[in-house]
């Protein structure tokens, strides 16, 4: 009975509550745009040049890559979050699975900010090894606006 109760608590503890689940931000109703800001991190034209890109790599393979820069994952992992949005929003359709998620979160101490890539079902296998070439572009880049977000 002890052994029970402690695994109930144990799963109760590792499920997400409704107010985390509630922070992930809502679809937006306009779905032209692939890179979203919560929080500043580039100024209106490096992101509407990102956007542009995206958008016309969308158009061109029909793939889509959503860039998300919030300030908070309010108490989730990365991937939880990363995978969260995908899903509530549809990036990349359901008949192919064929979007990623390039989640930012540029803010907070050493350990607490992070970069996640959530590739869809459909792309995994095609960006595989990305994650280790992103986070070796990003040590590069150190005096871009972007190398001010390094990863601990």
């Amino acid at each position: 009975m002890k052994r029970s109760l402690l695994l109930f608590t144990l799963l109760l503890a590792l499920v997400p509550t409704r107010a985390q689940e509630d922070c992930i931000p809502a679809k937006p109703t306009d779905e032209r745009h692939l890179v979203w800001q919560f929080t500043q991190l580039l100024d209106q034209g490096e992101a509407q040049q990102l956007d542009a890109k995206l958008t016309a790599f969308a158009q061109r393979t029909s793939n889509r890559i959503a860039v998300i820069i919030v300030d908070t994952l309010c108490g989730l992992e990365p991937v939880d979050y990363a995978v969260g949005i995908g899903r509530a929003w549809g990036i990349g359709g359901a008949e192919f699975n064929n979007g990623v998620v390039l989640l930012v979160k540029p803010n907070g101490g050493k350990g607490r900010r992070h970069v996640f890539i959530a590739p869809g079902y459909g792309l995994e296998g095609a960006i595989r090894i990305w994650p280790a070439s992103a986070s070796s572009k990003m040590r590069s880049c150190r005096n871009s606006r972007m190398g001010a977000m390094q990863m601990d």
